[in-house]
């Protein structure tokens, strides 16, 4: 009966004026680096706030997993970094679907403090996350999903630290949602110092990546682009937005971030919520 009059309450808290700024969980929304929001919400009231993170807490105590992660959910719909906060708790959840839930719920979270708290996460798990690739692969997703510079640092650190493809892959793609010519820089330089050996592997990735921010494509050649960044690197500028991308590019970058093709590709992004975007 608690987890009932949680709900009941969390949602009464809603109705009391909070707006939502993030997408539904796994959603297959076209998205956005960096996001450009139309509207931004007017914060929630305090008494919203309030009412949100006490059903939370009470909600998180539900025995069920479905439970708690149905109150995650809706928590979400109250932006404020006390909620966040309150959600973050569900990271140490015994249950693996809660804590994976609650990861990816925090990369879609529009607030600076769901991000601070992905990086403390991977900060504090740096040591065992190379031994559960599913579940780095899953946080390094949701840290670049918000698309923040600040990020760059977390996603390189000990770059190659894994020979997990997948979690590689993650690091290289994750850049390439972060639209800032510091992301471009880095990914030359992970390129250029690196061993060879360990670059050619993933030379397709380095290729959509660069693709994806610069909107140049010489092909999946590691000389090329080296070639490339000799002549460019005092002058290139990043795109503003997605570039149009070749059919198998667009079909790897949506793969990747979990997109699906049937939406709508005319709508506005103000309408489209916070998600990698796909190309056009």
């Amino acid at each position: 009966m608690r987890s009932i009059t949680n709900l009941s309450v969390l949602l009464m808290a809603l109705g009391a004026g909070a707006e939502a700024r993030v997408a539904p969980p796994h959603s297959t929304a076209p998205a956005s680096s960096p996001a450009l929001q139309d509207d931004v919400p007017a914060p929630p009231a305090k008494e919203v706030v309030e009412r949100a993170v006490k059903a939370l807490k009470v909600g998180l105590s539900a025995k069920e997993p479905a439970q708690r992660i149905a109150a995650l959910q809706l928590a979400a719909e109250v932006v404020h970094r006390d909620v966040v906060k309150a959600i973050t708790e569900a990271l140490g959840d015994d249950a693996t679907e809660v804590r994976d839930f609650t990861i990816d719920l925090l990369g879609k979270i529009e607030d600076p403090s769901a991000l601070a708290a992905l990086h403390a996460y991977a900060k504090k798990n740096r040591r065992t996350l190379p031994d559960e690739p599913e579940l780095y692969v899953l946080l390094l997703k949701s840290i670049s999903r918000h698309g923040e510079p600040s990020s760059i640092e977390l996603l390189t650190d000990k770059f190659f630290e894994t020979d997990h493809h997948l979690v590689i892959r993650a690091r290289i793609l994750g850049l390439a949602n972060i639209r800032d010519k510091r992301a471009v820089e880095t990914l030359f330089e992970l390129m250029t110092k690196t061993d060879r050996r360990k670059v050619t592997p993933h030379i397709g990735e380095f290729q959509l990546a660069l693709n994806v921010l610069l909107g140049v494509d010489v092909g999946k050649n590691q000389d090329r682009w080296v070639a490339w960044w000799n002549d460019n690197k005092r002058s290139f500028k990043v795109l503003e937005a997605m570039p149009k991308l070749a059919a198998e590019s667009l079909t790897a970058w949506e793969q990747h971030w979990g997109l699906e093709r049937t939406y709508a590709r005319n709508k506005k992004r103000g309408d489209r919520g916070k998600d990698p975007e796909g190309g056009k």
